[in-house]
């Protein structure tokens, strides 16, 4: 069989799923390719959540996985601005950051059979779920706020800068802001799967195995947890 780029005997594609409860109903999706079957299949994989959950790691791991193009909204509006997130706030504050997102997001959201993440603000605008929600399965990628401290930590010290919302300690700032958001994502969400403790391909498989759920038409019109 053909597995994640990779040939592989079928005893090792078994063994891959006994160790990672997960997966064992990989049997109805696809390996190293596009999926085939009902409509399901061609609709576009949307990742939410807050910075630092992985929506941008995990997104050019699908996106290379299904040769699918792959849409970073924040890196859209950036090459758009031709200046970096944290110099738009700084120079013309978040109200233009979000009308700039608005207009990148409504654009690379109306054709189907794409990977998209989105800023982790970005669904908190009814007009952008509804723009998002017209071709796509929505993934909430979520973290706890420690685990988030730590990944944006990281990010920093490798000179991935983003302004603050709030001017609070890191920590608190986090605390705050996702008292605020978590709400929305799970309202919007037609997945939830939770990134602690796993790996991006863990994720990215996680994933493929909800879409594997909904195009056999388990997991249409409701919330799932993975």
């Amino acid at each position: 069989c053909f597995f994640g780029g990779h040939v592989c005997t079928w005893f090792e594609l078994s063994s891959y799923c006994h160790f990672r409860p997960w997966a064992r109903k990989a049997h109805g999706f696809f390996f190293g390719g596009p999926p085939l079957g009902n409509s399901h299949n061609s609709k576009t994989i949307i990742l939410i959540g807050y910075r630092g959950s992985g929506k941008t790691s995990v997104g050019e791991h699908l996106a290379a996985d299904l040769s699918r193009p792959f849409f970073d909204t924040d890196a859209l509006v950036e090459k758009q601005a031709r200046m970096s997130i944290d110099a738009i706030v700084s120079r013309m504050g978040w109200t233009h950051f979000r009308e700039l997102e608005k207009q990148v997001i409504e654009s690379v959201s109306g054709k189907s059979n794409r990977v998209i993440a989105t800023g982790g603000g970005a669904v908190m605008d009814p007009d952008n779920v509804g723009y998002l929600k017209r071709n796509g399965w929505i993934f909430w990628l979520k973290a706890d706020a420690q685990i988030l401290r730590q990944r944006i930590e990281k990010d920093q010290s490798a000179g991935k800068n983003r302004p603050s919302l709030t001017g609070k300690d890191p920590l608190k700032e986090i605390q705050a802001v996702l008292v605020q958001r978590d709400p929305v994502y799970q309202q919007i969400c037609d997945f939830m799967i939770d990134t602690e403790g796993y790996s991006v391909r863990d994720v990215a498989m996680r994933i493929l195995n909800g879409l594997g759920g909904a195009r056999q038409g388990r997991d249409h019109g409701g919330k799932h947890f993975r």
